[in-house]
């Protein structure tokens, strides 16, 4: 799943490694975060239509092109879109 990560004006492009309903591990070259801080997301999810903005805090970096981030809040229903998303995964149909 293509992530955009944004810090104050710097936008990042990586890809999510593992996502759940509480946050998402992105990885992600050239990052400049430390834990705590704040960071304007977009997701774009297979087969969701337009992308899901929302805010996530920088949780771990557990090495230096990884970041672990916990979601803060959704624009409009971004959540919803997450959780169908994960149920899609977890279904038994799911290739």
């Amino acid at each position: 799943m293509e992530t955009r990560l944004r810090h104050k004006p710097t936008v990042h492009r990586g890809h999510a490694l593992n996502i759940s309903a509480g946050g998402i591990l992105v990885d992600c070259r050239g990052l400049g975060f430390e834990p705590g801080d704040d960071v304007n997301l977009t997701l774009q999810i297979p087969g969701g239509g337009d992308p899901v903005e929302g805010r996530a805090r920088v949780m771990r970096q557990p090495i230096e092109e990884r970041l672990g981030l916990r979601f803060e809040a959704f624009s409009r229903n971004g959540d919803a879109h997450v959780r169908d998303f994960l149920a899609r995964l977890a279904s038994p149909r799911h290739p």
